[in-house]
């Protein structure tokens, strides 16, 4: 006679049943996230609506009005994010901001979850990706659909400009002065000169995300070693994004780039996107800031003669006071005290250098808050063209430069650190 078990019988209908139930319930798990879309958590608490305020700015074209991006969110379809699509603009909407890229690890679905969701609110949503390769990571904006072109894994910067530029779209460098798991090259390298410039290796990226609110420690190293490449004469723009995952560890919009549209422009997505291309933005978590250079403003050249005077109009705004510092080339020409929460003006005249340079704002914080950049915000260049009068802001066209070529003693030595970090830590997770 059998021994009774203390177990149902596998072919027990009432143990079938669960195994079917728990097979079910791991496959509500498991489908979403093999192809990428995990459950999402709403919004919530949303924060009370916001008011920002920017000045207008009036130049040789005319007048412009001043809207706000965030170019760095990602939705419920980023493996480490949380929130669905719909409830991010919504987020950003409380938060003033009149735009914003959604950036999934390899992925553009939440296009398709906004159409599904019919969203009709008043944030422009631009959809892109955020991207790896051996450059580390970039942010790529208005290409809502690269499935099949190629791997994310494998692309390189220049096959990605080609496609991305092919349908309309940007490549951002993000986070550069960050290490990604996988690199073996400081993904500072694509920073240099030999880089960047006409030629080089990383010619298609068409601007820097020199300000982080995650990896926010390396920003001002980012900060001088952009202005480097201006002092050289090459000028790639600047953007500052959230890299947003979640509500309220993440604050959207802070910092955002604040852009410069026509009066009669009505398309926000085609301004945003020809305003990054020339530079005609500032970056900020509170104040406002207008800059003009004999009636040119940011992202714009001005010819100049060697000696001339320069007549630069300044405004701003800036809600917690703070000090606004006015650099030509790497020096420091005039420091302003500006006003809590009142707007503060002046005309002042510089004199032309002898050679290219660039006239560019900061302001810095009154006091310092933890967790945050020195600086709360930075403008793009005025460009001050002397003769012979500049062609091209990437550099002499010389021929393809290869650069950054080959491994730095630093890259192995850092590789080598980071890979002995992480056989640590899996030690210690099978210690456990």
């Amino acid at each position: 006679m059998p021994r009774p078990s203390r177990f149902p019988s596998p072919r027990s209908p009432g143990l079938l049943a669960v195994a079917c139930a728990l097979g079910l319930a791991a496959l509500g798990v498991l489908v979403p996230a093999l192809v990428g879309a995990w459950p999402a958590r709403p919004v919530d608490p949303l924060p009370a609506p916001q008011r920002w305020e920017f000045l207008p700015v009036r130049t040789h074209l005319g007048e412009h009005r001043a809207l706000s991006f965030d170019g760095h969110v990602h939705t419920a379809r980023s493996h480490d994010a949380d929130h669905p699509a719909a409830g991010v603009l919504e987020l950003a909407r409380r938060v003033d901001l009149d735009a914003i890229v959604l950036t999934d690890h390899g992925s553009s679905l939440a296009a398709q979850d906004l159409d599904r969701a019919g969203y009709a609110g008043p944030v422009t949503a631009l959809v892109g990706e955020e991207v790896g390769g051996s450059f580390g990571h970039a942010v790529i904006w208005n290409v809502p659909d690269r499935r099949g072109v190629f791997e994310a894994a494998s692309e390189s910067i220049e096959a990605l400009g080609a496609v991305v530029r092919s349908q309309g779209g940007l490549v951002v460098l993000a986070h550069p002065g960050w290490w990604i798991d996988g690199n073996f090259y400081d993904p500072m390298r694509w920073m240099e000169y030999d880089a960047l410039r006409r030629g080089g290796i990383g010619q298609a990226i068409d601007a820097i995300e020199i300000w982080n609110q995650v990896y926010y420690q390396p920003s001002r190293r980012l900060l001088d070693a952009w202005v480097a490449l201006l002092d050289r004469g090459l000028f790639v723009p600047i953007v500052g994004n959230t890299d947003f995952h979640r509500h309220p560890e993440h604050e959207l919009g802070l910092p955002r780039n604040v852009f410069f549209c026509p009066a009669a422009e009505s398309d926000v997505a085609a301004c945003l996107l020809s305003s990054v291309q020339a530079g005609r933005l500032y970056i900020t978590d509170g104040p406002a800031v207008t800059l003009t250079v004999a009636q040119h403003t940011l992202g714009e050249s001005v010819p100049t003669v060697p000696g001339a005077p320069l007549v630069v109009s300044l405004a701003a705004l800036a809600p917690e006071g703070g000090t606004l510092e006015l650099y030509v080339g790497h020096d420091i020409v005039q420091r302003f005290p500006l006003p809590l929460g009142e707007r503060w003006e002046r005309t002042l005249t510089v004199e032309a250098p002898a050679s290219d340079s660039f006239v560019r704002a900061e302001i810095a914080r009154a006091t310092p808050v933890p967790h945050r950049t020195p600086f709360s915000l930075l403008t793009n260049p005025v460009l001050l063209d002397a003769p012979p009068w500049a062609t091209s802001r990437r550099g002499p066209d010389e021929g393809p430069v290869r650069g950054p070529l080959g491994f730095s003693r630093r890259d192995i030595e850092r590789a080598r650190e980071r890979e002995a970090r992480r056989q640590a830590a899996q030690q210690l997770r099978r210690a456990r």
